[in-house]
């Protein structure tokens, strides 16, 4: 059962998609109301902030190989993808700040 559901968006479900840690169990609370639990997940261990710094440091030394004219596309499609997900940030940003919508 969703905790939050808002314009057809299970914020548990987008917090799944975007957050991963292996961690210890995180109640994520709407500021505005306490009583609210947005979603559950785990927090990043230091062993996972590590694994994420190497995976982009190895990221870099591909991306710093390709040539200004073939990243052009990369970035447009980046672009593209984040506006999709636009929507579902917003929703994340502001319920964790406690923001009317």
């Amino acid at each position: 059962m969703p905790i939050l559901t808002i314009f057809n968006m299970d914020y548990q479900t987008l917090a799944d998609k975007y957050l991963r840690g292996s961690g210890d169990y995180y109640e994520d609370r709407n500021p505005a109301w306490l009583d609210q639990v947005l979603a559950k997940f785990r927090l990043s261990t230091p062993e996972d902030v590590v694994g994420v710094i190497e995976n982009a440091k190895k990221g870099f030394h591909v991306w710093s190989s390709v040539t200004p004219p073939k990243r052009g596309p990369v970035l447009m499609k980046a672009g593209e993808l984040m506006e999709n997900i636009a929507q579902e940030m917003a929703l994340l940003l502001t319920l964790e700040e406690g923001k009317t919508l």
